[in-house]
C-alpha cells in the first residue's frame, strides 16, 4: 500500500515539476512569441492529424496512390 501512494506522489509531482520548468523558460520571452508558441503547440497536431485522415480517405478511394510503410 505504501507504494500505491508513493507512486501516486510521484506521478502527481513529475507532471508539476515539468510544467514549472516550461513556465519559468517562458517567462522571459516577448508575448508575440508566446502566441506563436500556443498557436503552433495547437495547430501543429491538428494539421498532421488533418493530413493523415486526408491520406486515409484518399486510400480508400484510390488504394493504388497511396504506400503505408
Amino acid at each position: 500500500m505504501n507504494l500505491t501512494i508513493d507512486l501516486a506522489k510521484l506521478t502527481g509531482i513529475v507532471p508539476t515539476l515539468s510544467t514549472e520548468a516550461i513556465n519559468n523558460s517562458i517567462i522571459g520571452l516577448a508575448p508575440s512569441i508566446k502566441t506563436f508558441i500556443a498557436v503552433v503547440a495547437i495547430l501543429g497536431p491538428l494539421s498532421i492529424a488533418g493530413i493523415i485522415l486526408f491520406l486515409k480517405k484518399i486510400e480508400q478511394k484510390r488504394p493504388d496512390r497511396i504506400r503505408w510503410r
